[in-house]
C-alpha cells in the first residue's frame, strides 16, 4: 500500500522549526585500490549538498603526496576543491573513526571492499575493522557501482515501526530537503513474524495482503510517528509502502524496483569477532548441508538467517514445515562452540491456515 503526504501536511508544518542538524563533514576513506573509488562520486556529491567540508582519509599501504594523489586517483581540481587531506598514521581503522569523532556532525563514506578482500559476502578487511569501532554515520557502497556520476532522485527510508528505527528519519528528511528527492518509507511486515515488543513500537496489522479494517488509522499513526520524528518540511515528497516478507531481501527488491539512490536506516553492528563468523559458517554448513534442508540453500535468498553474537545462535526467517524447523534447531545445536540456540524460525503453513482463515 502507499499513503500519500498531504494528510500529514498540518503535522509536518508544526514541527518545520526543529533545529537543523546539518552535516558539517564528509569524511571518505580512501586506500590505494580501485575499488576505494567507488566512494568518491558519492562523499563529493554529498558534500555539495550538506555545503560540508570533505575530509579525505588515506589509509592506503604506501605514503604518498597530495599531487600524487589527485594524479592515482583521476581527481580534477572541481572535485577537491576545498577538500583536506587527511594521511593515517598508526592503526588505519582507528585513524579514521577518531577523525569522524573529532569533526563536528561527521558523515562516514566507504566502499565495503576497502582493505583485503577476506572472501565471498565479506566486507574488505579496512571496512571490517572501521566499522567494528562502531562509526555514528556512515555511507557504504559496493563497488560493483563503480565511479560514474551520483545524484539523489529516490531514498529509500527503512523503518519497523520501532524505536530503534527512528534515528533514521531526520537524516533521510534532511537529504531530501536539500536535494529535492523523494523519500519512500517501507515498512517490511515479516510473514509470521513476532510482534515488536519493545515499548513504544507500532506493529503493522497481521495481514499485509488485506488493506482495510484497521489499515487506514494504522497509517495514519505510522506516518505522525515519523513526521514527528523528523520533521519532514513542506514540499518533500514523501509515500509509505508496506509489504510482506523478509526484511532484507525486500528492501533490496524494492531499492532495485523503484531506482533508489539511497537507503536510509538504522542498525546493529555486530562486534567483530573470529569466533562468531567462525560459529556462523559452521552452523550455515551444518543446516543447508543436511539432504532435508538443503532445498533452502538453493534458493536466491535462503529463508534460514543465522545470526551469531558471543557464541549464542539465533536462526530466523520461514521454513515449510515444524519437521524443517526442529531439524534445522538440532543442526545448529551440534555444532561445536555454540553455547545456546534461538529457535525463531515461522512455519509456512501455519500462516498460510491462517490467512485462509482470515
Amino acid at each position: 500500500m502507499t499513503a500519500a503526504m498531504r494528510d500529514w501536511k498540518a503535522a509536518i508544518e508544526a514541527t518545520s522549526g526543529r533545529a537543523d542538524e546539518r552535516i558539517q563533514s564528509i569524511v571518505l576513506a580512501l586506500d590505494n585500490t580501485d575499488e576505494s573509488e567507488t566512494a568518491l562520486p558519492v562523499a563529493s556529491k554529498l558534500s555539495e549538498l550538506y555545503q560540508a567540508v570533505l575530509h579525505v582519509a588515506y589509509v592506503g599501504e604506501s605514503t604518498v603526496k597530495r599531487r600524487e594523489k589527485r594524479e592515482s586517483f583521476n581527481l580534477n581540481d572541481e572535485k577537491t576543491r576545498g577538500a583536506v587531506w587527511e594521511q593515517s598514521s598508526g592503526d588505519p581503522a582507528e585513524f579514521v573513526v577518531r577523525l569522524t569523532r573529532e569533526l563536528r556532525e561527521p558523515l562516514l563514506v566507504l566502499c565495503t571492499a576497502l582493505g583485503t578482500q577476506r572472501g565471498k559476502n565479506r566486507f574488505g578487511s579496512m571496512a571490517e575493522s572501521i566499522f567494528a569501532l562502531k562509526p555514528q554515520r556512515a555511507v557504504l557502497l559496493t563497488p560493483e557501482r563503480g565511479i560514474k556520476p551520483w545524484g539523489l532522485r529516490r531514498i529509500l527510508l527503512a523503518h519497523d515501526g520501532t524505536p530503534i528505527s527512528h534515528p533514521a528519519i531526520g537524516p533521510a528528511a534532511d537529504l531530501a530537503q536539500y536535494s529535492g528527492a523523494e523519500v519512500i518509507a517501507i515498512h517490511v511486515a515479516a510473514r509470521g513474524e513476532e510482534r515488536p515488543k519493545a515499548r513504544g513500537s507500532l506493529a503493522a496489522p497481521l495481514y499485509v495482503d488485506q488493506p482495510q479494517h484497521e489499515w487506514p488509522a494504522w497509517a495514519e499513526e505510522f506516518m505522525k510517528r515519523v513526521v514527528a520524528g523528523g520533521a519532514l518540511r513542506p514540499g518533500v515528497h514523501f509515500k509509505l509502502k508496506v509489504i510482506g516478507g523478509q526484511a532484507g531481501s525486500e528492501l533490496a527488491d524494492v531499492a532495485r524496483e523503484q531506482g533508489v539512490d539511497l537507503v536510509v536506516n538504522n542498525i546493529e553492528v555486530l562486534p567483530l569477532s573470529p569466533n562468531d563468523d567462525q560459529l556462523r559458517m559452521a552452523v550455515y554448513r551444518s543446516v543447508y548441508s543436511d539432504p532435508a534442508l538443503n532445498r533452502y540453500a538453493m534458493q536466491a535468498v535462503p529463508p534460514i538467517h543465522i545470526i551469531v553474537k558471543n557464541g549464542n545462535v539465533t536462526l530466523k526467517g520461514i521454513v515449510a514445515n515444524q519437521g524443517d524447523s526442529q531439524l534445522a534447531e538440532i543442526k545448529a545445536r551440534g555444532v561445536s562452540g555454540t553455547f545456546e540456540v534461538k529457535n525463531e524460525l515461522q512455519i509456512e503453513q501455519r500462516i498460510d491456515e491462517k490467512l485462509s482463515r482470515k
